[in-house]
């Protein structure tokens, strides 16, 4: 196991990307998880297709449901990109300090490889914290 970067090649052959490889120092601050949960029940924004996404929207505010970030545990509330991306923000007043956020590209990149990732069998969840590290999107 490569403690650096929380990697088992024997388990995890795809590896994982952190957070830190793809972020740059220029990137503007965006709120865009793509991981909450609803009813204790785990959602990536990725697998859902757009009609599912609409459905559980409106499930949401019919039944007034919380809708909590996986990496904050806070409250927030399912949107759509101007470009398509389906993804989770947090309420107003619910940002953490030191929130750390990241940029559109990187969001459709993880996306992207979330569906591969399934499309090849393999098990993906993104915004994944285990002990001191935070996968970016962790494969298995």
């Amino acid at each position: 196991m490569d403690k650096q970067y929380g990697i088992n090649n024997d388990t995890c052959p795809l590896g994982l990307i952190l957070e830190s490889d793809l972020q740059s120092d220029y990137r503007k601050k965006y709120d865009m998880p793509l991981r909450a949960f609803i009813e204790n029940i785990e959602i990536i924004s990725t697998y859902l297709m757009s009609n599912e996404w609409i459905e559980l929207k409106d499930r949401i505010k019919q039944d007034s449901l919380d809708v909590i970030i996986s990496q904050t545990n806070k409250k927030g509330y399912l949107r759509t990109s101007k470009n398509g991306l389906q993804h989770f923000v947090h309420k107003k007043g619910e940002v953490p300090d030191g929130y750390k956020t990241e940029s559109p590209q990187l969001l459709f990149i993880k996306s992207q490889i979330l569906l591969g990732c399934r499309e090849a069998g393999w098990d993906a969840v993104s915004e994944h914290d285990e002990n001191e590290w935070t996968a970016g999107l962790l494969m298995f």
